[in-house]
């Protein structure tokens, strides 16, 4: 009962967030995209819990890579978004999992001690109840197993199952291929098929059980005996006569294997649609709880609570493979921007002007074709940088230290030191840079291309195993014929 409470309470609490987070949060806006965040028509909730947690928490973590990728201008927002994002998705599991182990608990609470029977095609059906037999501040608990029988059916519509029920039996008697008048096989005779019960009885024993197996040991060419099916369904009792005649064992059949069934017995009300149990037995009150099931309440809130903080945590693992995706993408367009530095400063231009060029003739292309490459983007941020009043070279240092990479490091500083002497010798420089460029670039790709065979391991093993069931079963099936 307390577990029910917490758990009410809880999604009380949640969807009360809900509610006010649509309210206050639901049409905030920013200046990029949403898309690129999971749950974004959700992230208003995010947004809220962050806001309050941000009262009585201070947020760190991964504050360096948000940095990183994105730059200073768009830090708090991004930063704000990534948490949001986090937080969002926490919530959304811990929403799901509390209100099923609500639903849980509701359904496995006192159960009404009425149990609803099939149609009489149906058959019976098992309930698993647990019980509290109480007296005098006295009680006991246990499990219990109740098969409710199917309700009852009309005269004329027992009459029309059971014929049905005869047909099929007699289709499936014999399983030889001549039938019932050549068999050599165990017969098919089933003491029970669907909601009807079945007796069997040989007229010699000798030759043929009355469980349909075949006593090859007295059967010398061919025998006939005859076969009696009493069918019995409610009221209703028919018998059959089944004419056969039996050979001995093929040595190409295989011997079949001996099935029991096991009846229950109970008394059961007859003329109700529902099976009553009993409130009360011997004097003492008695309380009925339906059996819960693998999947309990307090298993699915705390199910619900860990995948919470599991996938809260897992969503920052996520931002480091973005910044490595992020950093290969740049290694990969970073020979192609220093070669056309190299050219447009050997033909006569500034490295600012050429800057300036690149940045325009890319913009051009994004406009056009909604191309976009990470590299270029930090460009454009140091551009607005200098139109904001940064000096060059500061702004150029900040474009290496967003980025992170070495090589851009090293590409930084040689265009920094030839930028204070002169640019006499930057293109120079900047095409032995270059060369080393493409160098990382060819083992960037070498790398990828040694992860791609490596994901293309299991799916090639796969196909193997389905071409060998392929060639090796009508192998199998012809040496079995």
């Amino acid at each position: 009962m307390a577990l029910n409470i917490l758990v009410g309470c809880t999604l009380i609490g949640l969807v009360i967030i809900l509610i006010i987070s649509k309210r206050q949060y639901g049409h905030t806006t920013f200046d990029f995209e949403l898309s690129e965040y999971t749950l974004s028509r959700f992230l208003f909730i995010g947004l809220f819990c962050f806001d309050q947690l941000s009262r009585f928490i201070t947020f760190k973590k991964n504050r360096n890579s948000i940095h990183q990728m994105y730059g200073q201008y768009a830090f708090t927002e991004r930063y704000r978004l990534f948490i949001a994002e986090r937080l969002t998705l926490a919530f959304v599991i811990l929403l799901v999992f509390t209100t099923l182990s609500l639903v849980i608990a509701l359904k496995s609470n006192i159960a009404e001690n009425e149990l609803l029977k099939n149609e009489f095609e149906g058959g019976a059906h098992y309930s698993y109840y647990e019980y509290v037999i109480s007296d005098k501040g006295l009680s006991a608990t246990g499990e219990l197993s109740i098969k409710v029988p199917a309700m009852k059916a009309t005269s004329s519509e027992a009459l029309d199952y059971i014929h049905e029920v005869i047909e099929v039996v007699a289709l499936n008697l014999s399983q030889d291929e001549y039938g019932v008048h050549h068999t050599y096989s165990k017969l098919n005779c089933p003491v029970t098929y669907k909601q009807v019960s079945i007796d069997w009885l040989s007229s010699d024993t000798n030759y043929l059980l009355n469980n349909g197996q075949l006593r090859y040991a007295n059967i010398a060419e061919s025998e006939s005996v005859n076969l009696f099916a009493t069918f019995h369904f409610q009221n209703i009792t028919i018998t059959k006569k089944y004419e056969l005649v039996l050979y001995q064992l093929p040595l190409s059949a295989s011997e079949e294997v001996l099935e029991a069934a096991l009846m229950d017995a109970i008394d059961y009300q007859s003329d109700s649609t529902q099976l009553i149990l009993p409130s009360e037995i011997d004097g003492y009150a008695v309380k009925w709880y339906e059996k819960k099931a693998f999947l309990t309440e307090a298993k699915m809130f705390v199910i619900g609570i860990i995948l919470s903080v599991l996938f809260y945590f897992l969503k920052a693992k996520s931002l480091d493979e973005k910044i490595t995706e992020r950093k290969d993408h740049m290694l990969i367009r970073l020979p192609y921007l220093i070669n056309k530095i190299a050219l447009l400063i050997q033909a006569g231009m500034t490295f600012h002007g050429a800057w300036n060029k690149i940045i325009e003739d890319y913009i051009r292309l994004k406009n056009t074709s909604s191309i976009k490459y990470e590299l270029y983007e930090e460009m454009i941020i140091t551009l607005n940088d200098m139109a904001r009043g940064t000096s060059e070279l500061v702004a150029y240092e900040l474009f290496s230290k967003r980025i992170g990479l070495k090589e851009v490091f090293r590409f930084i500083t040689i265009v920094t030191q030839n930028i204070k002497k002169g640019n006499r010798m930057l293109s120079i420089a900047l095409m032995d840079l270059s060369y080393q460029a493409w160098q990382q670039r060819e083992v960037i790709a070498k790398t990828k291309g040694e992860k791609a065979s490596t994901r293309m391991v299991i799916p090639m093993a796969l196909m193997l195993v389905a071409i060998l069931i392929m060639l090796l079963t009508p192998a199998v099936l012809s040496l079995r014929i």
